[in-house]
C-alpha cells in the first residue's frame, strides 16, 4: 500500500503539470493566430504606405508642372507663376506638397531656392490656379486612377519635359 500512495502522490503533480502545459499550448496557439492576423494587417498597411508614398514624393520641378498643365489642360503658365502661387498659398512650406532646396548662386549672395512638387502639391496648385483664373477644370473622376494604373503596369516610368 505504501507504493500505491507514493505513486498517487507522484501522479498528481504530473497531472497538474500536464494540465498547465495544455493550457499554455492553447495560449500559444491563440497568440500565433493573433500574430498571423497582425502580420497580414501590417502587410496591408505597408502596401497602402507604398501607394500613398508615390503621391507624396516631391520630384516635379515648376517647369514640369507647367508642362503638365499645358499638355493636359492647354493652359500656358510659367514656372515663375507656379512658384509665386505656391509661395503665396504656403504650399512650399508643407513637405508633403513641396520642398524647397536652397541653392547658392554666388558666394556673397543670399540663398535662392528651387522647388520640387509632389502630386498632392500639383493637385492643390491646379485647384488654386483654376480659382484664380476662373477656369473650370473638368477632370474625370478616374483620371488619376488611370495614371496610377499606367504607372503600375509600367507604361509610365518617368516624366520627361518636351524639348
Amino acid at each position: 500500500m505504501a507504493l500505491s500512495t507514493i505513486e498517487e502522490i507522484q501522479k498528481e503533480p504530473t497531472k497538474l503539470y500536464l494540465d498547465r502545459i495544455n493550457e499554455l499550448n492553447e495560449i500559444i496557439g491563440q497568440l500565433n493566430k493573433e500574430n498571423e492576423t497582425l502580420k497580414m494587417n501590417l502587410n496591408i498597411e505597408r502596401q497602402n504606405i507604398k501607394f500613398y508614398k508615390k503621391f507624396c514624393i516631391c520630384k516635379y520641378t515648376p517647369y514640369m508642372v507647367s508642362d503638365f498643365i499645358n499638355d493636359n489642360f492647354f493652359i500656358k503658365i510659367s514656372g515663375r507663376t507656379i512658384i509665386k502661387e505656391a509661395t503665396k498659398n504656403n504650399i512650399i512650406y508643407d513637405e508633403l506638397k513641396a520642398i524647397r532646396i536652397p541653392r547658392k548662386k554666388y558666394s556673397n549672395e543670399k540663398y535662392s531656392f528651387t522647388v520640387l512638387f509632389s502630386m498632392i502639391g500639383i493637385a492643390e496648385l491646379l485647384y488654386l490656379i483654376s480659382k484664380k483664373f476662373s477656369i473650370n477644370f473638368k477632370i474625370p473622376k478616374d483620371y488619376f486612377e488611370k495614371s496610377i494604373n499606367q504607372y503600375k503596369v509600367g507604361k509610365v516610368k518617368e516624366y520627361k519635359a518636351k524639348k
